[in-house]
């Protein structure tokens, strides 16, 4: 049986329909660019500036976010949900920002975006591949536990 996001192969294994993805993608690149430039401002800018940065870069994070678990993009969806948890922790003083905690952030809204780029264009859905991006985050998080079976999706 077939989601109403995927369809049969022929070989056994479900394939990703683009079409829901392809409505949206726009969307998400221009929310998740948005988010990524805001991020990078607020590194130097003055409390008050970064406060309204930090929120204008969530609000454009969790429009991304919603997108993406709409068209049902296994994996995706923990990336930048991660994200907005790592910003939220700035915003309460409980993680610094800084250039190299905003690059991790940016690098993971790029290979989300390379990523939808190559389902778009007919690649299987494997979102252990955005892992290296998602362990970086990880880390800025100081999670307990890092495992790539957090993106893991088994067709069953």
């Amino acid at each position: 049986m077939t989601s109403a996001s995927s369809m049969s192969s022929g070989n056994g294994q479900e394939q990703f329909d683009i079409a829901p993805l392809s409505w949206v993608m726009t969307e998400l690149r221009e929310a998740l660019t948005s988010a990524g430039k805001l991020l990078s401002d607020a590194v130097a800018q003055d409390a008050e500036s970064r406060a309204t940065s930090l929120l204008q870069a969530k609000t454009y994070l969790h429009q991304a976010h919603g997108a993406l678990q709409i068209v049902e993009i296994e994996g995706v969806a923990i990336v930048t949900e991660t994200v907005e948890e790592l910003i939220e922790r700035i915003q309460a003083g409980k993680l610094e920002i800084s250039q190299t905690a905003v690059a991790k952030m940016t690098e993971a809204f790029y290979a989300v975006l390379r990523y939808l780029e190559d389902l778009l264009s007919g690649n299987p859905q494997q979102p252990v591949r955005l892992f290296p991006e998602y362990r970086a985050l990880l880390e800025l998080k100081g999670a307990e536990r890092i495992h790539p079976a957090d993106l893991f999706f088994p067709s069953l």
